[in-house]
């Protein structure tokens, strides 16, 4: 029977210091990101596991480690020809069907800790819209689990600051990150999946907002109706805009504003929802409360344009 190759290669050792050389400046001065050192000795391995609100975190965490880091990756990125050849080839990244759970991504996360590499997970397999986590499978538990082996639970704080998915450019603020707390096998094997399932949210939810640090954009507030899509003042949907820092209904004229703190006021005061996860949650509740039953348009777009 013909051996299976490694999946932690030599190369890996060469990419990752030609990775920390080339993007430790630009990241340092471009983002303002600071990040604390974690040095993983000859004979260790770990999962890292952490919070997702930015395109680059990725190359934020591996600033960090002096070793590579194995990602586990969308299999979207392996539908992009050649990337995915070079993707693979660079960094070993581990591909994963986006929104169900993947025995064949369990295998080699379990193959790269035997080979001795560290695995690095982002548990939300989404980055977030709201600043708040996103759902975390309880499915994930299962492989830490069965790992045996140290989780080191790491913070990116200032993210949705910076970069949030739903701005139209990046801002200027303070990024940084931190290994929150590690957890050793004697540690999490007195724990069930389901407590070790609420720890790892509890040590990886970040507060977002409001910031004590100031995030500088003269558009803050633009295409924040791709996160708020509902007035709650008149209860129309699809009716908000934004311009700059402001934004506001088209329906009942209420208007908004959106700070470099991260929140939200109204007539220069803080609005009854002061930050964004707020006005979400309000949202969630009303898609869920949704009688689908009455035969009535949600909303109308008249936009005829095809991208």
């Amino acid at each position: 029977m013909k051996k299976k190759k490694s999946w932690v290669k030599k190369r890996h050792v060469f990419i990752k210091k030609a990775l920390h050389f080339f993007f430790h400046l630009p990241m340092k001065l471009k983002y303002r990101y600071s990040y604390e050192k974690f040095k993983i000795k000859k004979g260790e391995k770990y999962i890292v596991v952490c919070n997702h609100t930015t395109t680059l975190d990725p190359v934020f965490l591996n600033l960090s480690f002096n070793k590579m880091l194995y990602f586990v990756g969308s299999d979207d990125l392996f539908n992009i020809k050649y990337l995915s050849w070079w993707l693979q080839y660079l960094t070993g990244i581990i591909p994963k069907s986006k929104g169900k759970s993947d025995i064949g991504t369990v295998k080699t996360m379990l193959r790269v800790l035997k080979e001795g590499g560290t695995v690095a997970v982002f548990p939300e397999g989404n980055r977030t819209y709201s600043g708040e986590l996103c759902y975390i499978s309880p499915a994930i538990t299962k492989f830490f689990m069965m790992s045996k082996v140290p989780i080191v639970i790491y913070n990116i704080e200032g993210g949705y600051g910076v970069d949030p998915r739903w701005g139209l450019k990046k801002r200027k603020g303070k990024l940084c990150g931190k290994v929150k707390r590690i957890l050793s096998p004697d540690e999490y094997k007195t724990l069930t999946e389901e407590e070790l399932h609420n720890l790892i949210i509890n040590e990886l939810n970040v507060k977002n907002a409001p910031s004590e640090n100031p995030y500088k954009s003269k558009i803050n507030a633009e295409c924040i109706e791709r996160v708020l899509f509902r007035c709650p003042e008149c209860g129309m949907v699809n009716t908000i805009t934004s311009c700059g820092s402001n934004f506001s209904c088209s329906n009942c004229n209420s208007k908004w504003e959106y700070t470099e703190s991260l929140t939200i006021k109204k007539d220069g005061v803080l609005y009854k929802h002061p930050v964004i996860n707020d006005w979400y949650k309000e949202q969630l509740e009303y898609i869920k409360s949704f009688d689908t039953t009455i035969e009535s348009v949600i909303f109308e777009d008249n936009n005829l344009e095809i991208y």
